[in-house]
């Protein structure tokens, strides 16, 4: 996404489109996904751009309760940012591992089960945890047949 249109959909939602929210948003339109404050930290990093964690924590934030960006807390209750999208991802923990999958008929039939069970959630922000409760559970996929 061009500079133009970041500072645009930044105005448009009444945040001054300073140098640290330009950047984020730019970074979070050129990789898609979820990214924690630390990673996007290390990115700009990378890239020349250092910030510091409080002007990025603070960014974020603001960009949050504008509506640009969705906070998403994780399995083990850390809190990554992520562009609004029709999947928001789904954390699945078994076994100690944490896997995240985005699917929007996954994410379709949940909104469909919770509106039967008298919850709207469309157009919500909601976070999704499936936890398979047996500490020795093996998640592992099976081997594929030898035959």
């Amino acid at each position: 996404m061009e500079e133009h249109q970041l500072v645009q959909q930044l105005r448009s939602v009444g945040l001054r489109p300073t140098v640290a929210r330009l950047l984020l948003l730019k970074t979070l339109h050129e990789s898609p996904g979820s990214h924690y404050v630390e990673t996007l930290y290390r990115e700009l990093g990378r890239h020349g751009t250092p910030l510091g964690m409080t002007s990025i924590y603070l960014a974020l934030w603001d960009m949050h309760k504008a509506g640009l960006l969705m906070a998403v807390r994780d399995a083990s209750h850390s809190v990554h940012y992520r562009l609004p999208s029709d999947a928001p991802p789904i954390s699945i923990v078994c076994g100690g591992k944490v896997v995240t999958v985005s699917s929007p008929e996954i994410h379709a039939r949940i909104l469909f089960a919770a509106s039967r069970a008298g919850l709207d959630l469309t157009g919500r922000d909601f976070d999704l945890h499936v936890r398979i409760n047996r500490r020795d559970a093996d998640c592992t996929p099976p081997a594929p047949d030898a035959t």
